[in-house]
């Protein structure tokens, strides 16, 4: 028997509640670490730590969800520190018009190295991530 329209709408928001939850308990733990970093005097951004994040997520999900996983740690790291806005282009020479442009560039080097490459990274960046490779 299939549910009905109200019933699958009230799961839906069920789930919804649950995720929100787990955003609120993931900012905390970002938080903490942020508090650590600038206790300790540690940069911000680490991409040699994004990478190995990436890597892990990108061999676990296929790429429907990259542009929402990179805004996520986006969001979430810039509220507490000085966190790159890939979102809004920054970190670019040129401006392609792809959604890529507008991804954390170290996913798309963990996802797919040509799409990457296709980026026109400013160079301060571009050397903080070869720097990986």
């Amino acid at each position: 028997m299939s549910k009905s329209l109200n019933n699958l709408r009230i799961e839906l928001s069920s789930i919804n509640a649950d995720i929100f939850e787990l955003l609120n308990s993931r900012q905390k733990i970002i938080e903490q670490i942020s508090k650590f970093k600038s206790e300790n005097n540690l940069a911000s951004w680490d991409p040699k730590q994004e990478m190995n994040l990436f890597k892990e997520y990108v061999s676990h999900y296929d790429e429907r969800y990259d542009f929402l996983f990179s805004s996520l740690i986006e969001v979430q790291a810039y509220k507490c520190n000085d966190y790159p806005r890939w979102s809004l282009g920054s970190h670019l020479e040129q401006v392609n018009g792809n959604i890529t442009d507008f991804m954390n560039p170290i996913l798309l080097l963990a996802r797919n190295e040509s799409e990457y490459r296709n980026l026109k990274l400013k160079k301060n960046i571009k050397l903080q991530i070869e720097g990986l490779i």
